[in-house]
């Protein structure tokens, strides 16, 4: 739509990694100015993301912050845990399933996946066209079927560490431990703030 592109830069349109839900969240006020009396979003080194430089942490969360807010709105999922488990599964975008698959959350393949296959090391991915669909599913995986029961915990972002951690679908050991590390270093839980 024509009012998209009036306020979508050049690269997110020639990407393709904005739909008309998280450029319209993008008109409101960035979240990081909502919380500008917290302490500084993003500024501390996290051992889960080892490797990873601060430059593409800051990339990253300047580039899916206005997506997981509209996601937040949607679905009820925590920010700062849409956040932290993608930075988490992809490397802050570096790893090459969200690379080239656009898979930031490295959800696998199942029995109702419709979409593209991918497969890396033995073990089948979803694959996705842009970005935004990645974001997308994982909100409905997380909030659909049998983890319906999901949407119970709230803003708790401790209590969906775990309850991620034990859907077993992600090969990070301490998967619980490590989003709520990425969380606090970061300090995402200030996003959950309503």
């Amino acid at each position: 739509p024509h009012c998209v592109r009036s306020f979508v830069n050049e690269a997110e349109k020639r990407d393709g990694y904005f739909t008309e839900d998280v450029a319209s969240a993008k008109k409101q006020a960035s979240l990081i100015d909502r919380f500008s009396n917290f302490p500084k979003i993003g500024r501390r080194k996290v051992s889960a993301l080892r490797g990873v430089n601060q430059a593409e942490i800051d990339a990253f969360l300047n580039r899916f912050m206005p997506i997981a807010q509209a996601e937040h709105e949607k679905y009820n999922i925590p920010i700062s845990i849409i956040l932290a488990n993608a930075l988490l599964q992809s490397k802050a975008g570096t790893n090459p399933l969200a690379q080239a698959q656009y898979n930031y959350f490295a959800l696998p393949c199942s029995a109702n996946w419709k979409g593209t296959l991918h497969w890396q090391n033995g073990n089948c991915y979803r694959q996705y066209e842009k970005a935004w669909t990645s974001f997308r599913d994982h909100s409905l995986y997380l909030t659909t079927g049998p983890n319906v029961n999901l949407l119970q915990l709230g803003n708790d972002y401790k209590a969906w560490a775990k309850a991620i951690e034990a859907l077993d679908y992600s090969p990070i050991p301490r998967l619980a431990n490590q989003l709520i590390e990425v969380i606090q270093k970061l300090n995402l839980q200030q996003l959950d703030v309503e």
